[in-house]
């Protein structure tokens, strides 16, 4: 975690220098909080997934083609093999959840400390641009920028939440158990003999319990994770729109105090609907994939477009 000066708002009476370095020390600290998170997190558990189910099948077909169905039923023997197989797709797809489950950890935390370093950095603007005016009647000159930026923050600090990463890299990582009780339902459900058993159905209750206990347990953090891809999504959106109108506005008011600064670098992300990327991953499960890639590209766009502001405003103030 970089270092940031207490928060809070700045006294009335701060100096312009003291306000600049508030603004360096927070644009500095963004090497630190804003980390540009790669795509290879998406692919790498993909193609751990499919080289598991390839294993896996592969072990299992060369069991089954080793039986003479004339000879014996294939279950009444099930080979290490088999087992084993099985235990290669299933351990594959606990990895690749492991590694959502950290891509998660990284995508949440992120997202709290580029909040936190943004909100010192708004705030210094805004003292820096007080103390720079110099006077009442030059500050009434960016009244209304001040006012607007002032907006913003209250607004940002308002809307902003820190959430809590490990508690959803563990959301993420609970489909891992609801693939182990799917597992043992599969092994159970084998292992049961319907023609030697005086009480099927007696027999088949543990298999019934755990794949209903699966498959409501897998409702649940379906849900879960839909809210974890909600806020993530949703939040960067609107995160991103205030960035620009605190830009823009400083932007404004630097130029009436006679700092030579350019415009913001303009590229708002695109307002992604949450109805349609939800109906799309119950639709088509693959989906979820792209979703997954587009809560990594959304942020990482907007910081490299907001540290192309953040350098034009260090350059500014004689950095």
């Amino acid at each position: 975690m970089p270092f940031y000066p207490s928060p809070g708002p700045f006294p009335t009476g701060m100096s312009a220098e003291n306000a600049r370095q508030q603004i360096f020390g927070a644009i500095n600290g963004r090497s630190k909080t804003d980390e540009i998170v790669s795509s290879l997190w998406v692919i790498i558990p993909i193609l751990i997934v499919i080289s598991s189910i390839v294993a896996g099948v592969a072990l299992i077909v060369s069991w089954a083609i080793n039986l003479d169905p004339d000879v014996v039923d294939p279950m009444d023997v099930i080979e290490p093999e088999f087992y084993f197989g099985y235990a290669i797709i299933v351990m594959g797809s606990t990895l690749a959840y492991i590694i959502y489950g950290i891509l998660a950890y990284k995508l949440v935390n992120r997202q709290n400390e580029h909040y936190m370093r943004e909100s010192h950095l708004r705030t210094g603007i805004i003292y820096y641009l007080r103390a720079a005016a110099g006077s009442p009647e030059k500050e009434a000159t960016i009244a209304s920028e001040l006012a607007t930026m002032n907006s913003i923050q209250s607004q940002a600090n308002m809307g902003e939440k820190q959430r809590t990463p490990i508690a959803w890299a563990l959301i993420i990582l609970l489909p891992s158990l609801i693939t182990v009780l799917i597992a043992a339902s599969f092994i159970i459900g084998m292992s049961i003999d319907p023609v030697e058993s005086s009480d099927e159905l007696e027999q088949l209750i543990p298999f019934i319990l755990l794949m209903s206990a699966s498959w409501i347990f897998m409702l649940i953090v379906f849900v879960l994770n839909m809210y974890l891809f909600y806020f993530l999504m949703k939040t960067i959106y609107e995160h991103d729109n205030r960035w620009n109108m605190f830009a823009q506005q400083t932007q404004y008011a630097m130029y009436k105090l006679g700092y030579q600064i350019g415009p913001p670098y303009w590229a708002p992300l695109p307002n992604r609907s949450f109805v349609l990327y939800l109906i799309l991953t119950i639709i088509i499960s693959p989906f979820i994939l792209y979703w997954w890639y587009v809560l990594i590209k959304d942020p990482n766009q907007h910081f490299k477009n907001q540290w192309h502001f953040e350098d034009q405003i260090a350059a500014s103030l004689g950095r």
